[in-house]
């Protein structure tokens, strides 16, 4: 039983790694997005880039 209980509670860590790893690389596809968005803005309130 304690065996059992040792191997969920490892595949429980298992998945809250595997979880924060996905979030982890959604984030900074997010923030990578973002910043080429307010590169733009910046761009176009500085007059370098045409606006659409």
């Amino acid at each position: 039983m304690t065996g059992a209980l040792a191997g969920l509670a490892t595949a429980e860590a298992v998945y809250i790694v595997f979880l924060s790893w996905r979030a982890h690389r959604f984030l900074k596809r997010k923030a990578e997005e973002i910043d080429q968005l307010l590169d733009i803005i910046r761009k176009r309130l500085a007059g370098d880039e045409p606006g659409p």
